[in-house]
């Protein structure tokens, strides 16, 4: 059974905006008013990513998913990247390109839940979480793979397999994507009657 996304305590929760609209088409319009009209980032697959970005994480499961060969959850950042110097190709890929969406995801929409996300007794507390990000990007984007010769379609359940140049364009744009997903994010609250 999937657990929805909860919202940081007295933001809307994106579905309960939705009224006729699919939560895929509101993700989708939001980000690319964000992107391409308030910050002229005019790179569709990019933003088609960040809305996909924003769709799985809707879903609480979807981020943190990772486990180790044994079936441990991998909870932390560093679990994920210790684990991720242990494989090779499209798994190590898949695993640091997670762990670019994640801090993406977490330092875009929600930066000032960070202290509640990351605990000061957790091993992630004192990382730098956007430069974890780019760095994240920039190696899976350098990861070899036999099939990196077209993208992967996006999913709203799994973490797509983005092409490498894609994945650098995510390193090279960082802020600039968390600045979009913050805006997307001012969209969706604007349409529930949040804060401008």
């Amino acid at each position: 059974m999937r657990r929805h996304f909860r919202p940081v305590p007295g933001q809307p929760h994106p579905q309960r905006l939705l009224g006729g609209e699919s939560l895929p088409r509101l993700f989708a319009a939001c980000c690319e008013s964000a992107f391409e009209v308030e910050l002229g980032v005019a790179d569709p697959p990019v933003v088609d990513y960040m809305s996909s970005l924003l769709m799985r994480f809707v879903h609480v499961d979807q981020q943190r998913p990772a486990r180790d060969p044994e079936g441990h959850p991998l909870t932390s950042l560093r679990e994920l990247s210790d684990e991720a110097a242990k494989r090779d190709g499209r798994p190590k890929r898949r695993l640091l390109q997670r762990i670019g969406d994640l801090t993406l995801f977490w330092t875009g929409v929600y930066p000032e839940a960070l202290p509640k996300v990351v605990a000061l007794d957790s091993p992630d507390a004192l990382l730098d979480l956007p430069a974890i990000g780019r760095r994240s990007y920039r190696l899976a984007a350098a990861c070899e793979d036999d099939d990196t010769s077209k993208e992967a379609p996006l999913s709203t359940t799994a973490t797509p397999e983005a092409r490498p140049s894609l994945l650098q364009r995510l390193a090279d744009e960082y802020e600039t994507c968390r600045d979009g997903l913050f805006l997307a994010r001012r969209q969706w609250e604007r349409l529930a009657g949040g804060t401008p």
